[in-house]
Protein backbone atom coordinates (compact mmCIF):
# COMPACT_ATOMS: atom_id res chain seq x y z
CA UNK A 1 0.00 0.00 0.00
CA UNK A 2 2.73 2.56 0.61
CA UNK A 3 4.48 1.63 -2.39
CA UNK A 4 1.39 2.59 -4.32
CA UNK A 5 0.91 5.76 -2.20
CA UNK A 6 4.99 6.55 -2.86
CA UNK A 7 4.50 6.38 -6.63
CA UNK A 8 1.54 8.31 -6.68
CA UNK A 9 3.73 11.50 -5.13
CA UNK A 10 5.49 11.68 -8.69
CA UNK A 11 2.18 12.40 -9.85
CA UNK A 12 2.60 16.50 -10.09
CA UNK A 13 5.70 15.64 -12.90
CA UNK A 14 3.43 13.43 -14.91
CA UNK A 15 0.93 13.32 -16.16
CA UNK A 16 -0.36 9.99 -14.57
CA UNK A 17 -3.44 11.69 -12.79
CA UNK A 18 -6.26 8.40 -13.33
CA UNK A 19 -3.38 5.65 -12.63
CA UNK A 20 -2.70 7.55 -9.37
CA UNK A 21 -6.06 8.11 -8.28
CA UNK A 22 -6.23 4.53 -8.65
CA UNK A 23 -3.59 3.75 -6.51
CA UNK A 24 -4.88 5.80 -3.91
CA UNK A 25 -8.35 3.82 -4.43
CA UNK A 26 -6.93 0.25 -4.33
CA UNK A 27 -5.14 1.44 -1.06
CA UNK A 28 -8.36 2.80 0.59
CA UNK A 29 -9.82 -1.15 -0.48
CA UNK A 30 -7.24 -2.85 0.64
CA UNK A 31 -6.78 -0.78 3.90
CA UNK A 32 -10.67 -0.97 4.41
CA UNK A 33 -10.07 -4.66 4.10
CA UNK A 34 -7.46 -4.89 6.43
CA UNK A 35 -9.35 -3.05 8.90
CA UNK A 36 -12.33 -5.68 8.48
CA UNK A 37 -9.80 -8.94 8.99
CA UNK A 38 -8.32 -6.82 12.22
CA UNK A 39 -11.81 -6.51 13.42
CA UNK A 40 -12.80 -10.33 12.42
CA UNK A 41 -9.70 -11.58 14.19
CA UNK A 42 -10.33 -9.87 17.41
CA UNK A 43 -13.94 -11.22 17.25
CA UNK A 44 -13.34 -14.71 16.35
CA UNK A 45 -9.77 -15.40 17.72
CA UNK A 46 -10.02 -13.04 20.63
CA UNK A 47 -11.14 -15.10 23.29
CA UNK A 48 -9.03 -18.63 21.88
CA UNK A 49 -6.24 -15.74 22.66
CA UNK A 50 -7.80 -14.46 26.20
CA UNK A 51 -7.56 -18.52 27.00
CA UNK A 52 -4.61 -19.63 25.42
CA UNK A 53 -2.41 -16.22 27.69
CA UNK A 54 -4.37 -17.35 31.00
CA UNK A 55 -3.22 -20.78 30.55
CA UNK A 56 0.22 -20.10 29.34
CA UNK A 57 0.08 -17.46 32.90
CA UNK A 58 -1.07 -20.69 34.57
CA UNK A 59 1.35 -22.55 32.89
CA UNK A 60 4.62 -20.18 34.28
CA UNK A 61 3.09 -19.80 37.23
CA UNK A 62 3.48 -23.49 38.00
CA UNK A 63 6.81 -23.67 37.14
CA UNK A 64 7.65 -20.82 39.36
CA UNK A 65 6.08 -22.99 41.63
CA UNK A 66 8.39 -26.11 40.48
CA UNK A 67 11.45 -23.69 40.96
CA UNK A 68 10.29 -22.26 44.35
CA UNK A 69 9.87 -26.19 45.85
CA UNK A 70 13.29 -27.03 44.64
CA UNK A 71 14.41 -24.32 46.07
CA UNK A 72 12.93 -24.55 49.37
CA UNK A 73 13.79 -28.53 49.92
CA UNK A 74 10.98 -30.73 48.62
CA UNK A 75 12.09 -31.26 45.41
CA UNK A 76 9.71 -32.62 42.16
CA UNK A 77 11.62 -34.62 39.85
CA UNK A 78 14.26 -32.95 37.75
CA UNK A 79 13.01 -33.87 34.66
CA UNK A 80 9.46 -32.63 35.75
CA UNK A 81 11.34 -29.22 35.53
CA UNK A 82 13.17 -29.59 32.53
CA UNK A 83 10.31 -30.53 30.42
CA UNK A 84 7.87 -27.68 32.27
CA UNK A 85 10.74 -25.01 31.63
CA UNK A 86 10.70 -26.50 27.77
CA UNK A 87 6.86 -25.65 27.71
CA UNK A 88 6.95 -22.35 29.27
CA UNK A 89 9.97 -21.03 26.98
CA UNK A 90 7.79 -22.27 23.57
CA UNK A 91 4.80 -20.26 25.53
CA UNK A 92 6.67 -17.44 25.60
CA UNK A 93 7.78 -17.26 22.41
CA UNK A 94 4.27 -17.57 20.95
CA UNK A 95 2.90 -14.76 23.08
CA UNK A 96 6.21 -12.37 22.37
CA UNK A 97 5.76 -12.76 18.35
CA UNK A 98 2.13 -12.41 18.78
CA UNK A 99 2.15 -9.20 20.24
CA UNK A 100 4.98 -8.25 17.77
CA UNK A 101 3.44 -9.37 14.77
CA UNK A 102 0.44 -7.98 15.90
CA UNK A 103 2.47 -4.15 16.90
CA UNK A 104 3.58 -4.49 13.53
CA UNK A 105 0.21 -4.29 11.58
CA UNK A 106 -0.86 -1.24 14.17
CA UNK A 107 2.43 0.68 12.89
CA UNK A 108 2.37 -0.16 9.41
CA UNK A 109 -1.35 1.37 9.50
CA UNK A 110 0.11 4.46 11.39
CA UNK A 111 2.96 4.60 8.69
CA UNK A 112 0.32 4.68 6.07
CA UNK A 113 -1.32 7.26 7.84
CA UNK A 114 1.58 9.45 7.76
CA UNK A 115 2.61 8.92 3.89
CA UNK A 116 -1.04 9.99 3.19
CA UNK A 117 -0.17 13.60 5.13
CA UNK A 118 2.92 13.67 3.66
CA UNK A 119 1.85 13.12 -0.23
CA UNK A 120 -1.10 15.65 0.75
CA UNK A 121 1.28 18.31 0.89
CA UNK A 122 3.45 17.55 -2.04
CA UNK A 123 0.94 16.71 -4.67
CA UNK A 124 -1.00 19.80 -6.23
CA UNK A 125 -4.20 18.27 -8.09
CA UNK A 126 -6.95 19.17 -5.43
CA UNK A 127 -8.62 16.18 -6.52
CA UNK A 128 -5.87 14.02 -5.08
CA UNK A 129 -5.36 15.64 -2.55
CA UNK A 130 -8.92 15.04 -1.61
CA UNK A 131 -8.50 11.40 -2.14
CA UNK A 132 -5.33 11.51 0.04
CA UNK A 133 -6.77 13.20 2.69
CA UNK A 134 -9.76 10.83 2.93
CA UNK A 135 -7.65 8.20 3.15
CA UNK A 136 -5.66 9.80 6.07
CA UNK A 137 -9.07 10.59 8.03
CA UNK A 138 -10.32 6.99 7.44
CA UNK A 139 -7.18 5.97 8.51
CA UNK A 140 -7.38 8.30 11.97
CA UNK A 141 -10.72 7.43 12.45
CA UNK A 142 -10.35 3.41 12.12
CA UNK A 143 -6.66 2.53 13.41
CA UNK A 144 -5.62 -0.74 13.17
CA UNK A 145 -6.04 -2.48 16.63
CA UNK A 146 -5.57 -6.30 17.58
CA UNK A 147 -7.31 -6.68 21.16
CA UNK A 148 -7.95 -9.60 23.19
CA UNK A 149 -11.71 -9.72 23.48
CA UNK A 150 -11.81 -6.45 24.43
CA UNK A 151 -10.14 -6.56 27.45
CA UNK A 152 -6.78 -5.07 26.73
CA UNK A 153 -4.64 -4.36 23.52
CA UNK A 154 -2.08 -6.61 21.83
CA UNK A 155 1.11 -4.54 21.73
CA UNK A 156 4.61 -4.09 23.03
CA UNK A 157 2.97 -2.69 26.03
CA UNK A 158 1.43 -6.00 27.16
CA UNK A 159 4.69 -7.60 27.44
CA UNK A 160 6.34 -5.57 30.61
CA UNK A 161 2.72 -5.35 32.30
CA UNK A 162 2.92 -9.39 31.92
CA UNK A 163 6.33 -9.33 33.40
CA UNK A 164 5.51 -7.55 36.40
CA UNK A 165 2.66 -9.71 36.93
CA UNK A 166 4.73 -12.99 36.95
CA UNK A 167 7.16 -11.03 39.17
CA UNK A 168 4.67 -9.92 41.70
CA UNK A 169 3.34 -13.50 42.02
CA UNK A 170 6.78 -15.25 42.08
CA UNK A 171 7.64 -12.97 44.97
CA UNK A 172 4.58 -13.79 46.90
CA UNK A 173 5.10 -17.23 46.29
CA UNK A 174 8.34 -17.47 47.43
CA UNK A 175 7.81 -15.49 50.59
CA UNK A 176 5.08 -17.83 51.38
CA UNK A 177 7.49 -20.74 50.90
CA UNK A 178 9.76 -19.26 53.23
CA UNK A 179 7.09 -18.46 55.62
CA UNK A 180 6.48 -21.97 55.93
CA UNK A 181 10.51 -23.53 55.87
CA UNK A 182 10.59 -21.09 58.56
CA UNK A 183 7.87 -23.03 60.87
Amino acid sequence: MQLLLYESSEVHNSSCYKRTQQSIKKCTGVYKTTYVTVQNFNIIFGKLLFARLVLIYCEIMGIFMIIVQRLFGSAPKFELLFIALYVAIVDTFFVVRSIISCENVENAGAKLGVLCRILYTEVQDPRLKEQLNDLANLIAALPLSFSVSGFFKLNKQLIPSLISGITSYLIIMIQFKSQEACK
